[in-house]
């Protein structure tokens, strides 16, 4: 068997929490959703897919109960 050559590993590049509030500041109306996907971990189509009532702000939680997929231009999340 002959010997295959190993993928390099990507170098990965994390922002600090600086970066983070700069990107944030700079991101306008888009600010929060930036801060939450930054730390939370959810996914895009997770953020995208929450809704007024996932949000615990005594809390401090969020609920992920959907998550919106594109169809063409535009995202869908599945009816209430």
């Amino acid at each position: 068997m002959e010997n295959l050559t190993r993928k390099a590993a990507k170098r990965r590049v994390y922002l600090t929490v600086d970066d983070v509030a700069r990107l944030a500041a700079e991101s306008g109306q888009h600010g929060a959703l930036l801060l939450t996907l930054a730390y939370t971990g959810i996914r895009w189509g997770e953020a995208i897919g929450l809704r007024v009532r996932d949000v615990q702000f005594l809390r401090r939680r969020l609920s992920v109960h959907d998550n919106a997929v594109q169809i063409g231009a535009r995202h869908a999340c599945r009816p209430d």
